[in-house]
């Protein structure tokens, strides 16, 4: 074997190296350059994450005020429920008195008429009774008058 030949056949194993090697620095380049696009992609992605998870955030809150509001406005209705039942039962309770005061009007108004007739009945009795006093003096007078002559 000749040196020329090993040196030729070094030559192209170096060669060869060399094509390998460039296609691994090409790989590399490629490799990094993705590595970078990755990167980018990672970083827009947590950007998107954070601003996904803000959202969120704010999200919560809103439900959470929501939440907030529908408990207040559900007490307003359990207070409102409650001064209805308080004014329903008012009201019963004024009908009730209405209802009462109504009857004793009635029955004052019965017992007034009554009383008024009675009233009349006595003032009748009292006016014969004038009457028949009067009768009685006139006739005493008449009897005195009768007399003196």
């Amino acid at each position: 074997v000749s040196t020329q030949s090993t040196w030729e056949a070094a030559e192209d194993e170096c060669n060869s190296v060399k094509v390998d090697l460039n296609k691994l620095r090409n790989q590399s380049a490629y490799l990094e350059n993705e590595i970078v696009n990755l990167r980018k992609c990672v970083s827009e992605t947590a950007i998107k994450y954070e601003n996904k998870e803000k959202e969120l955030a704010n999200s919560r809150n809103e439900v959470d005020k929501i939440r907030s509001d529908l408990e207040f406005f559900h007490q307003m209705c359990q207070e409102r429920d409650q001064t209805v039942q308080q004014l329903e039962t008012k009201v019963d309770m004024l009908q009730r008195h209405l209802d009462t005061a109504q009857r004793e009007a009635k029955s004052c108004r019965s017992s007034l008429i009554e009383a008024n007739a009675a009233f009349e009945a006595m003032r009748n009795d009292a006016d014969m009774w004038r009457n028949k006093m009067d009768a009685c003096r006139a006739l005493d007078q008449e009897r005195v008058l009768t007399m003196s002559n």
